[in-house]
């Protein structure tokens, strides 16, 4: 199985660094951990995005932002 890393802003591979160091940027969504101190919520929350985002750097986000 073959795993590609995809910018979600520019769709460069990230994946392959090659010889050189480089950094990608991850945008996911963490559930936080609730204390409902013994009461029970009847509410449905749902993500904020659906799956975890990459990046190439701050620009490839702010576009991705942007196009949202």
């Amino acid at each position: 199985m073959m795993v590609r890393i995809i910018c979600d802003g520019c769709g460069a591979d990230l994946f392959e660094s090659g010889r050189t160091t480089k950094f990608r940027l991850e945008l996911t969504c963490e559930e936080l951990e609730h204390n409902s101190g013994g009461m029970i919520h009847a509410v449905r929350a749902y993500p904020p995005i659906d799956r975890a985002h990459h990046f190439c750097n701050l620009n490839c986000l702010g576009d991705w932002l942007a196009s949202r």
